[in-house]
């Protein structure tokens, strides 16, 4: 996990299963091992027409699903966990 350990470990704990079980359900959806183009038809409001848009598709990646989950309001965390947990790592006791 690397630098996102202090935020992982001042989550809740049911928020921390939450978050796995949400990793493992992705990377069973997601099988792709390279990038993926796909056309998806969109409608245009400015035009009133119907166009075809390429999509790219990407593999799944830890640090890009953590730094989604880092940002959505479900995985919010206090400011006065965030700072044991910081201070735990710091003081090694929590291995």
């Amino acid at each position: 996990m690397g630098s996102d350990i202090v935020w992982f470990d001042s989550l809740h704990t049911t928020q921390k299963y939450d978050l796995l079980f949400e990793w493992k359900e992705e990377k069973h959806k997601n099988k792709l091992t390279e990038p993926k183009v796909t056309k998806v038809k969109r409608r245009n409001p400015y035009l009133r027409k119907w166009e075809f848009l390429e999509v790219k598709s990407w593999p799944i990646n830890f640090k890009y699903f953590i730094k989604s989950r880092k940002i959505s309001r479900k995985y919010k965390i206090s400011v006065v966990n965030l700072r044991e947990a910081t201070i735990d790592i710091l003081l090694n006791k929590k291995k």
